[in-house]
């Protein structure tokens, strides 16, 4: 026999409670107090940002890591430059010392300062991350760090021409490399000594561009 009305289930309303009636615009208000589940997280970082499926899938795999991704953000931090330092650096630290991502001491905000900072060309990629390994050893501020290090990126042209003219004048044989067989591995050789001499301070893209320059005037030179 099948069960169609109430009474084959053998109960009867409560007749001391009033029937309510909730409105659409309480339902939606509901709605909009309820968090964000994860694949709609992770469509939106897909749609919104145009995240790899990957980075998403990473940044929205635990709501805390989310909530701190998207706080970073909301500083106006780089959305790309925010994706790499907490799928790398951040991801990285709270793995190694085995803590929640709410217990790290590098707030959303302290991490924001070091992006800007990457964004604007002050400090390299390379620096900010080092940067932020030291601010998580010694507890302290990175952007503190940033200050007492003077460890600005240094993107004056004449200045980064002068070191690297140095460099060049100090490695005869990997300039005669470049000008006898036109050996471009020596970049590398080059930009790993300008970044040595100026404390990994040096915009790396500048100094390639400079150290192409010198060699090919270098080759030049002689031709004439």
């Amino acid at each position: 026999r099948e069960k169609v009305a109430a009474i084959d289930y053998k109960y009867f309303i409560e007749p001391n409670i009033p029937p309510v009636k909730l409105s659409d615009e309480f339902y939606e208000e509901l709605k909009g107090e309820l968090p964000e589940l994860k694949l709609e997280r992770y469509e939106k970082y897909i749609e919104k940002y145009q995240l790899s499926e990957y980075d998403a899938g990473v940044l929205s795999a635990k709501r805390d890591i989310s909530d701190y991704f998207e706080e970073v953000l909301s500083y106006g931090s780089d959305v790309e430059l925010t994706v790499n330092f907490v799928t790398s650096a951040i991801l990285s630290t709270i793995k190694k010392l085995e803590i929640e991502i709410k217990d790290l001491f590098i707030t959303p905000k302290m991490l924001s300062g070091v992006i800007d900072k990457v964004k604007n060309k002050e400090i390299s990629l390379d620096h900010g991350k080092k940067i932020l390994y030291q601010a998580i050893e010694k507890l302290v501020d990175p952007n503190e760090i940033i200050k007492k290090q003077n460890l600005h990126q240094i993107n004056d042209e004449d200045e980064l021409r002068k070191i690297i003219e140095k460099v060049l004048d100090e490695n005869d044989i990997q300039v005669r490399q470049y000008i006898d067989e036109g050996n471009t591995y020596v970049y590398n050789f080059f930009i790993g000594k300008v970044m040595q001499k100026t404390n990994r301070q040096a915009n790396p893209n500048m100094s390639l561009d400079i150290i192409k320059e010198e060699l090919e005037r270098r080759k030049n030179n002689e031709s004439k």
